[in-house]
């Protein structure tokens, strides 16, 4: 064994033990019965993109959603305010609007006349008139003060305005008779009513 040789024999266990000397002791983790407990760690989140996006859509999902109540609304109240027609109780199941007092269609609806002058006053007499809902024609019945038919037959209505002009015609003497209403309210007015040329009647009338 030459002098080089006997150099790196004795160096090798020298470097072994300055390495293994070096090298910082393993600490093994406590133990709590057979299971090792590990030191919680330091967890550090950021802001999730996902999150943030969901809050922006509920957030425009509530606007929208806002803004189609108050469309709703609006709508909804656009007919509230208007003069008109309302529709009348009794026989009378209309439901109209209008921008005037007088209804697009009597059918269905049962007058009240109180004459104040002419032929027949002091009197009162009833026209309960029928037909299709929201038809200008149909049948009539004319009822006295007893409440006695003594006319009926068919009729035509004539809407301008506030007046509604109604033609009778009587089924059995042919006679025509013009009721000419003129609404101050949904359910009220005055009238002038004529048969043929010699009588004539005025006076107010209310919707039933």
């Amino acid at each position: 064994m030459n002098a080089r040789s006997a150099v790196a024999e004795v160096s090798k266990p020298a470097v072994a033990q300055v390495s293994q000397a070096a090298q910082p002791p393993v600490q093994e983790p406590p133990t709590c019965g057979k299971h090792p407990i590990y030191p919680r760690q330091n967890v550090v989140t950021m802001p999730s993109k996902g999150i943030e996006g969901m809050k922006i859509r509920v957030l425009l999902g509530s606007v929208l959603l806002m803004g189609f109540i108050w469309f709703a609304g609006c709508t909804g109240d656009e007919n509230a305010g208007k003069p008109g027609y309302n529709g009348t109780s009794g026989n009378n199941t209309q439901n109209n609007t209008n921008s005037t007092n007088a209804p697009p269609s009597l059918t269905g609806a049962i007058i009240n006349h109180s004459v104040a002058t002419g032929t027949n006053s002091p009197g009162t007499f009833t026209l309960e008139l029928s037909g299709a809902p929201g038809a200008t024609s149909g049948t009539y019945r004319l009822l006295g003060p007893s409440g006695t038919l003594d006319s009926s037959g068919t009729f035509t209505s004539v809407r301008t305005g506030d007046i509604i002009t109604l033609t009778l015609q009587d089924s059995v003497s042919g006679a025509a008779t013009t009721d000419e209403l003129t609404f101050t309210t949904p359910t009220s007015g005055t009238f002038r009513r004529s048969v043929g040329a010699g009588s004539s009647d005025a006076g107010t009338f209310t919707l039933q």
